[in-house]
């Protein structure tokens, strides 16, 4: 069990180093009791919704139990008043009903088994809202999550905001399986500003090649309606968008495109025939990419047993400006029984050398966009159809290399070596003969004793996506955005716009990264409890500040930085985070002026690595009507 802090109605994340809260209020500790459950019985998981926003945080509004709508198609049952209440008893998916969280004690829901249901929303909105589900057309701000059942065993979980993104949420796992992380974090951190997150992203729309992210005009944005909330505004991502046409419209999409040909022609390795995935990750016929997933051969088919697959993967633009994507030494690998991948097929020796491509015309552009084939025009080519049903995974990959710009990580660029030692102690190529860095070890790595070798961690992707943006052909700053505020940061992104798909495993602190397929009964067991929490809980303003002794350093440079915690305290606005270096601290500190802060230790005097050691030999004081929260440091009075 662990335990949750209260300063008065709103909640402090307790995480490792989170040793003490002072608060000269009231101090609420809570436990989540560990109820038994089996999977089979009509039971339930238990979970808390907490109204997590912040003094202003959703736009200058602060909403409230009684403006927050639960709206869901899961069998549940609450109490409100000490009465208990059911909704969806017969468990109907697609059929929803609504509640209000200020009807529900403590805010607490149990999610019957077996169960149907699909998702579950929270709406803001002073009036009760309908009993349907929302669309990215609602002016009502709304954020849900999805959590799949096969009758009583979950499976698929995930805060896929792959439709719209209205404000920041949290969910939060405990009483995990002994062989899981002691639990899962999905989501924004704690101190986190929806308000200061949405006008990261608006500051893109100044510069052309985002303008598409505009107010309403381009359709990837939503102006919303909240009593108090001044502009609020939902980021469409367009991931589930039908038709043809949209994405060449995409400034920041089409200047990817455009980098990649020129490195394509740049490439001072030719193409050799053949070359399938043993070969160099650039080359004159394009990157790379490839999966352990099944295709089939686009030739005919026919060769449908094959477990992985890869090929190059280039572009060209005609006179008129129009793309063409084209598909070059495709091969199909099948396991054996030391899990290395045997070519099977490939283009060049089984099909005479076929290129397999695809126009923008046919839709393409917008096909990648999406992740999936579904907008190619009918019919669509031979080649497409002819991988089978798990052809979306061939765009799941086109998809993620482009958005995440891992083809421009060095290791992929200069096709290096793997290293020996370390974290690939055990490890086994997926595909025979693959000795070097390529996609899908970059993207998802290999088993090897302890996790994933190779893995990229959530800050290896936002400095990849910073360094897009600083080459000028980051795609969608969305994603980057977003994954700036998250507790743990995607790997990559896979599928589509579902990026905040996490499996833990054990450790402390527990190492997160993602999970490719569905999570299924084992990951979440018996005993899982839930806290949903509404709103990142940061103000509606937030800073960053840093604390540092060594004044030879001066914080390595970052800015604003203090010698004192105190001064870092009194110059913090609500909802700001403040770094501390490592090292004793031996002052008095008192937060006051209606402030919730966040302190965060354990940096070294660059503020670079979380490696130190800050130890507070005082507990700190939090007036009524201020909050703390304490991460990554210790208090030894």
């Amino acid at each position: 069990m662990r335990p949750f802090f209260f300063f008065m109605t709103k909640p402090a994340f307790c995480r490792k180093g989170l040793i003490l809260l002072s608060c000269l209020s009231a101090l609420l500790i809570l436990t989540l009791a560990q109820v038994p459950r089996a999977f089979g019985a009509i039971t339930y998981y238990e979970m808390t919704v907490h109204n997590n926003f912040g003094p202003g945080e959703f736009y200058g509004a602060t909403p409230t139990d009684g403006q927050i709508w639960l709206l869901t198609d899961y069998a549940i049952e609450y109490w409100q008043s000490g009465t208990l209440k059911k909704l969806n008893p017969d468990s109907v998916q697609g059929n929803y009903d609504i509640v209000r969280l200020s009807d529900i004690d403590q805010g607490k829901i149990h999610i019957l088994r077996p169960n149907n249901g699909t998702r579950f929303y929270a709406i803001l909105s002073d009036s009760k809202p309908a009993t349907t589900q929302p669309d990215v057309t609602t002016t009502m701000p709304y954020n849900y999550f999805e959590w799949v059942f096969f009758g009583s065993a979950p499976q698929t979980f995930d805060m896929s905001w792959i439709d719209r993104w209205d404000f920041l949420t949290r969910m939060e796992f405990s009483n995990l399986p002994a062989d899981r992380a002691p639990y899962g974090l999905y989501g924004a951190k704690q101190g986190q500003s929806t308000a200061v997150a949405s006008a990261a992203i608006a500051a893109y729309t100044t510069q052309p090649q985002f303008a598409w992210l505009g107010a309403e005009g381009g359709g990837f944005s939503k102006k919303l309606l909240f009593p108090g909330a001044t502009n609020p505004i939902g980021w469409i991502t367009r991931n589930q968008f039908t038709g043809i046409g949209f994405a060449k419209n995409i400034g920041s999409f089409t200047s990817a495109l455009d980098r990649i040909i020129a490195t394509t022609t740049a490439s001072g390795t030719v193409w050799t025939a053949g070359y399938e995935g043993t070969g160099p990750n650039w080359t004159t016929a394009g990157f790379r990419v490839g999966y352990t997933e099944p295709l089939s051969d686009p030739a005919t088919g026919t060769v449908n047993d094959a477990t992985a697959w890869t090929a190059y993967v280039s572009f060209t633009k005609d006179g008129s400006g129009a793309y063409t994507m084209h598909v070059k030494d495709f091969t199909l690998y099948k396991f054996n029984a030391a899990g290395q991948g045997v070519q099977i097929w490939n283009a060049v020796t089984n099909a005479g050398g076929a290129v397999y491509e695809a126009t923008e015309a046919q839709g393409v552009l917008d096909c990648i966009w999406i992740s999936s084939w579904n907008n190619l025009a009918t019919p669509w080519p031979a080649w497409v159809t002819n991988l089978g049903g798990n052809s979306a995974n061939m765009m799941y990959a086109i998809y993620n290399a482009i958005f995440s710009g891992v083809i421009y990580k060095d290791e992929f660029v200069n096709n290096s070596p793997l290293p020996t030692t370390g974290v690939w102690t055990g490890y086994v190529p997926r595909i025979k003969g693959v000795d070097t860095y390529n996609f899908e070890i970059l993207v998802e790595g290999a088993p090897v004793t302890g996790g994933l070798g190779g893995l990229l961690t959530g800050q290896d992707m936002i400095t990849l996506q910073d360094d897009r943006r600083t080459a000028g052909d980051l795609v969608n700053p969305y994603y980057l955005e977003l994954m700036r505020t998250q507790e743990v940061t995607p790997a990559y992104l896979y599928p589509s716009a579902d990026m905040w798909a996490f499996k833990g495993t054990t450790g402390d602190p527990p190492q997160l990264g993602i999970q490719s397929g569905a999570l299924g009964p084992g990951d979440f067991g018996d005993n899982a409890t839930l806290d949903w929490y509404l709103g990142g809980g940061g103000g509606q303003t937030q800073h960053h500040l840093y604390v540092s002794s060594d004044t030879e350093n001066k914080c390595g440079g970052k800015t604003p930085c203090h010698t004192t915690i105190q001064a870092a305290v009194d110059a913090a606005t609500t909802g700001s985070s403040i770094f501390i270096a490592g090292g004793n601290y031996s002052e008095t500190v008192t937060v006051k002026g209606s402030k919730a802060l966040t302190f965060n230790g354990n940096w070294d005097q660059t503020f670079e690595n979380q490696n130190g050691n800050t130890v507070l030999t005082r507990a700190p004081g939090v007036e009524q009507g201020s909050a703390l929260t304490l991460q990554e440091l210790h208090i030894t009075p």
